[in-house]
């Protein structure tokens, strides 16, 4: 940022932590033995005065090296597995793989110095400088900017919380222009897109709608409007464009490799992020085609597609975002409320919200209203709460399809508000006349456990196991016999019984199975028992895992429910896994 003169001579260094030469180009950090970022990064700049040359004759050679002296001694180093030690791999690499006899040897002729650690030091800056080589992401001087369509604002993606449930952060311009990059075949360093951008891209309807919220301040309009903005102004949104997710594929992207990118019959796809982020478990690789075409297979495995493009070009919702800005939002009007609420079925207060653009509806509880948008609304807290409760118990996709028809002509719903009967057709083929939970009901199951009631609940209308049961208990002790709940319990208590008859539960010990093997019948493991070994005995198997064993119980494979009974219970583990079982 800076430099201040200091008493004696020299300067203090002062920086905001990105240094640059004189072109705007970046200085990459200095790698420790280890590979990692020296320790000199952990010291305040403005204290760097205090280090030494520590030897000025090598730091005089290196001012003077030739290209020729620096091709001899990057063809003698490994390319290392980040360009940048601030930013490495996960897990790091190992440093022997790069401080090689011959790499330091190399090294020590170009330095003319035997100093290991300057000798270190210069082999992982060759190594680093090898792998931008052949990414071809040669880092300079900072590139002319896009236009900008809404200038002087910072993208947020706070107003999609209900579409997504993350926490409202807009994807960077950098991510969005590496996509754009990667999708023209050059190679772009990966970096993590929020979970909102796919819904940007082939939904953008979505974030008109939730930017139109009534007494919403003008910061807000000008952040979600720009956060649509930015991947127009960057060349990456397409109207016929389509998202698919790759189930169960888990593509690793170690330091700063490219974007995965796929073909498809009508051009390339680029990956974008996870469905769940960070979750191994049920976790889709997520992809975007602008093209709209999707592979038949990615890796063996199957594509489903997740969204479709919205088939409005980007000026007609620049347009519309910039209407929003200069004349404001519709009036509220509470007469398209009851026509909703009587057209729908919906209470009043989930109507409301509804038209309101979804303010506090998350996917995983309910925020608070600011109470001069609810004196607007016309609502209890309560009731707004009940509200929010059940349009977020409809779920995700549905809510989208529902806003989609909604804002469907983006400049007549900028200037007169949602289409109402196009909200109702939209509902009557969503509504498939099975019972959706009502509000109050969700919000009591939110108060009523500790942690994931209304998750729980909401489970018993999907696929719902025995992890379910503690909230049908609790359901069924509030549902009368002519209850429309009642019915929907019984339906819920059938799939779970045939899901706890034909689904294997599978969790790790750290014992190798001590307590349960002499129960079983079975001898005693070995002390390093090779990876993959199974012992079985009825409905049970134990599977050596490295430091871990994987313990399988066959619900299918029992022969007399009452035995398994009595050797669970035998057991001395205090364990949630028996709990199961039992």
């Amino acid at each position: 940022r800076g430099r201040i003169s200091r008493p004696g001579g020299g300067h203090w260094l002062g920086s905001d932590g990105a240094l640059a030469r004189e072109d705007g180009s970046p200085l990459l950090r200095t790698a420790g033995a280890n590979g990692l970022a020296h320790l000199l990064h952990r010291v305040p700049r403005i204290g760097w005065h205090q280090f030494r040359v520590r030897d000025a004759a090598a730091s005089g050679r290196l001012r003077g090296t030739t290209e020729e002296q620096a091709q001899t001694l990057l063809a003698a180093v490994s390319a290392a597995s980040s360009a940048n030690p601030a930013e490495p791999a996960n897990p790091p690499q190992d440093p022997a793989e790069v401080l090689t006899d011959a790499a330091r040897a190399a090294a020590r002729a170009f330095l003319g110095s035997e100093d290991p650690a300057l000798v270190d030091a210069v082999v992982w800056a060759s190594a680093g400088v090898k792998r931008i080589l052949l990414l071809g992401a040669v880092p300079d001087a900072a590139a002319p900017e896009a236009p900008r369509s809404f200038p002087g604002a910072e993208a947020s993606c706070g107003a999609l919380r209900w579409a997504t449930g993350d926490w409202g952060r807009a994807t960077s311009r950098e991510v969005i222009g590496n996509a754009v990059r990667r999708l023209a075949g050059e190679n772009a360093a990966s970096a993590y897109a929020e979970q909102s951008l796919p819904v940007v891209l082939a939904e953008p309807l979505a974030l008109l709608f939730s930017a139109a919220r009534p007494l919403a301040p003008r910061e807000f309009v000008e952040a979600t409007a720009a956060a649509f903005g930015d991947v127009v102004d960057l060349g990456l949104y397409s109207p016929s464009c389509c998202v698919f997710d790759v189930p169960g594929l888990r593509q690793a992207l170690p330091g700063h490799a490219p974007l995965p990118v796929v073909d498809t019959p009508d051009g390339p796809a680029v990956m974008v992020g996870r469905t769940s982020f960070n979750v191994a478990s049920n976790a889709s690789e997520r992809f975007y085609s602008p093209s709209g075409g999707v592979p038949s297979a990615v890796h063996g495995i199957a594509p489903q597609v997740a969204m479709r493009g919205c088939g409005i070009d980007a000026d007609t919702i620049i347009g519309a975002l910039r209407t929003l800005l200069s004349d404001g939002v519709p009036e509220w009007d509470p007469e398209a409320v009851r026509r909703l609420a009587e057209g729908t079925g919906w209470s009043p207060a989930a109507a409301a919200l509804f038209m309101a653009g979804l303010p506090g509806v998350q996917p995983f509880s309910a925020g608070p209203l600011a109470k001069d948008l609810r004196a607007l609304l016309g609502l209890k807290a309560k009731e707004a709460r009940e509200g929010q409760e059940f349009l977020m118990g409809l779920g995700s996709a549905a809510l989208r399809r529902l806003v989609a028809a909604a804002a469907h002509d983006p400049v007549r719903f900028v200037r007169e508000g949602a289409d109402v009967d196009a909200v109702v057709e939209a509902w009557r083929r969503e509504d498939d006349g099975s019972f959706h939970l009502p509000g109050h009901l969700l919000d009591e199951a939110g108060r009523a456990f500790r942690y994931g009631g209304r998750a729980a609940l909401l489970g018993l209308g999907g696929s719902p196991d025995e992890q379910n049961l503690d909230a049908w208990l609790w359901a069924a002790a509030l549902a009368h016999r002519d209850d429309p709940l009642a019915e929907w319990l019984v339906d819920a208590y059938e799939s779970m019984k045939r899901a706890c008859a034909t689904t294997p539960l599978t969790w790790s010990v750290y014992d190798r199975g001590a307590a349960l093997r002499p129960l079983l019948g079975l001898p005693p493991a070995t002390e390093d028992p090779p990876r993959g070994r199974a012992d079985s005995a009825g409905a049970w198997t134990l599977t050596a895992d490295g430091y871990s064993t994987a313990i399988t119980w066959d619900p299918a494979a029992c022969a007399d429910i009452q035995a398994e009974a009595r050797l669970v219970r035998a057991l001395p583990y205090d364990d949630g896994h028996y709990e199961r079982i039992r």
